[in-house]
């Protein structure tokens, strides 16, 4: 469905810290579209074409003057969160050994020792479960160093962003900014965080594994 509503999800009340929801308040008769994004706490609205011309102002500034850099820049960011992966999997296979080796050396005699031991095993379950999940993640980022597609996929970021379609616009947002915010009590003023690469999902799990980039 080509929405207007480009932003939805990663647009937000500065202050409220809500997101944003849409609405539309165009009259029946009215040939002109009056399309918002209004925060559900403080009632205050944006029209979606003075915010759009602001985002688009912005991405084609930054991906002009930066995208050559962070063409380069993507390559050394994936193999350091590769590394910063292989540590996370070492310290769990360490971890690892470490209740096997307890759940070994837990003796039946011990008062506790059938509830220690289904702790262990549940332990050693979701342990393993983790492993494997972060080599998966592992050979996704190796899948995407050799993979010559993501040349082409930074490559239309380098395209007049007004050539698209609001549904090819909001792939691009969703894949290069992470959150909008937008300050009512400023006269709107938009702060745009923007992702370090387009792989949303590695991403923002080394955000959560507190992996840098560079």
């Amino acid at each position: 469905m080509d929405s207007p509503f480009i932003l939805r999800d990663i647009i937000y009340c500065h202050e409220c810290k809500e997101k944003l929801i849409t609405k539309k308040s165009t009259p029946a008769k009215s040939k002109k579209k009056y399309l918002y994004y209004c925060c559900p706490s403080c009632r205050k609205k944006i029209s979606t074409d003075k915010i759009h011309e602001s985002i688009f102002a912005d991405f084609s500034l930054r991906w002009g003057r930066e995208l050559k850099f962070y063409e380069k820049q993507t390559h050394k960011i994936l193999v350091r969160w590769k590394k910063g992966i292989e540590h996370k999997i070492n310290d769990l296979n360490e971890n690892l050994e470490k209740l096997k080796y307890h759940l070994s050396t837990l003796g039946k005699n011990n008062e506790y020792y059938q509830e220690l031991k289904e702790i262990f095993e549940m332990q050693i379950l979701t342990t393993t479960k983790e492993i494997q999940e972060y080599h998966t993640t592992r050979e996704q980022i190796d899948f995407l160093i050799e993979d010559e597609m993501q040349t082409e996929l930074i490559g239309r970021f380098k395209q007049d962003i007004h050539r698209y379609s609001n549904e090819e616009k909001r792939a691009i947002f969703l894949l290069a900014i992470e959150k909008i915010g937008v300050n009512f009590s400023k006269d709107n003023h938009i702060r745009i965080d923007y992702r370090l690469t387009p792989y949303v999902q590695i991403e923002d799990l080394m955000k959560q594994l507190d992996i840098e980039s560079a």
